[in-house]
C-alpha cells in the first residue's frame, strides 16, 4: 500500500492561500503531525494564518463578516427592545396596581356631582396614585 500525505484540513481552512490549488506542493517532504493508517497529515510549509485584515481584502469574506456582524447587532438590538418592552409592561402593571389601590379607597359619595369637578377629582386621584407609586419605588416595595 502506498502512503498518502495531506495537509491538515483545519490549517487549509484558516490559510491565506485557501482558495489556491496547492497540489503542486510536495506534502511528503513536510513534517507529519498525525497518522491514520497509510494517511499522513502534515504541517504545510506554505501555511500563512488568515487574519482579519486578510479576510477584509477578500470581497466574499468581507461581505460574510459584515453580514454576520449586522445580524448579531440586530439580534442584540431585538433582545434589548424585548427587555425594555417587558420592563415597560411591568412598570405599567405596577402603576395600574397603584391606581387600583387608590381608587378602591375612594368612597362613592366623595365623587362630586358636577362633571368638571368630578374630572378634577379624578386627576387629583391619579396624581395621588402616582405619588404613592413613587414613594413605593423609593422604599423598594415595587416588583416584589
Amino acid at each position: 500500500m502506498s502512503e498518502n500525505y495531506f495537509p491538515k484540513g483545519g490549517m487549509c481552512k484558516s490559510c491565506v492561500h485557501r482558495l489556491i490549488d496547492c497540489s503542486h506542493l510536495d506534502f511528503s517532504q513536510m513534517r507529519v503531525i498525525q497518522k491514520d493508517g497509510n494517511d499522513h497529515y502534515v504541517q504545510c510549509v506554505g501555511y500563512a494564518r488568515l487574519t482579519f485584515s486578510h479576510a477584509m481584502r477578500d470581497p466574499k469574506m468581507r461581505e460574510a463578516v459584515v453580514t454576520e456582524a449586522f445580524d448579531k447587532a440586530m439580534q442584540d438590538q431585538q433582545e434589548v427592545i424585548a427587555d425594555a418592552a417587558k420592563e415597560l409592561n411591568d412598570e405599567a402593571d405596577a402603576i395600574l396596581d397603584a391606581l387600583e389601590n387608590t381608587i378602591v379607597r375612594v368612597k362613592v359619595d366623595e365623587i362630586p356631582q358636577d362633571p368638571l369637578e368630578a374630572v378634577n377629582y379624578g386627576i387629583d386621584l391619579f396624581d395621588q396614585a402616582l405619588k404613592n407609586y413613587a414613594n413605593d419605588l423609593r422604599r423598594g416595595d415595587v416588583f416584589q
